[in-house]
């Protein structure tokens, strides 16, 4: 019996099965990349702002989120943060005196506007987890700077709602 006719057609289909494999793996692999830090749409309904009564800015988040602000009192870069969390899934508001340099993929920042701010968008991989990480940079009136860090929908809220209080 001769098998070579079905050599290629078998070639074709196999190269095909693997691309279509491949793409599904790569599409499942991708959501699962960010699922602890992509979050359900429970995550997304109820909303309550904050305001901050130690660093001059107010934001949305979930109802379901609990918030902690600590003061750093020494003269370090960070001089105090909120973090709005709920389980692995964290956005943190730094109040900083210098921009964060450390990043693993530096590029260049983009530009955007939230609400009532301009900002630059760094995106960027966390150090700690390797996971995809962004932070907005917001200038102060006082030389500081805001520095939000996170990604995902929630993350989103909190720069698109940010405000900072005169």
């Amino acid at each position: 019996m001769n098998l070579d006719k079905y050599k290629l057609p078998v070639t074709i289909g196999s190269a095909t099965f693997l691309i279509v494999i491949s793409g599904v793996l790569f599409w499942l692999g991708s959501d699962r990349l960010y699922s602890d830090t992509w979050f359900s749409s429970a995550d997304v309904e109820g909303e309550r702002q904050y305001t901050s009564p130690n660093y001059g800015y107010t934001v949305t988040y979930p109802i379901s989120w609990k918030v902690e602000e600590t003061v750093n009192k020494d003269k370090g870069i960070i001089k105090g943060q909120t973090v709005f969390q709920k389980n692995k899934n964290h956005v943190v508001v730094y109040v900083k005196s210098e921009i964060s340099s450390d990043t693993l993929i530096p590029s260049p920042a983009t530009r955007g506007q939230a609400k009532a701010v301009s900002f630059l968008r760094y995106h960027d991989y966390d150090p700690a987890t390797g996971k995809a990480l962004d932070r907005v940079v917001i200038n102060r009136s006082d030389g500081l700077f805001f520095e939000i860090q996170g990604y995902g929908a929630i993350f989103e809220r909190i720069v698109n709602s940010f405000v900072p209080n005169a």
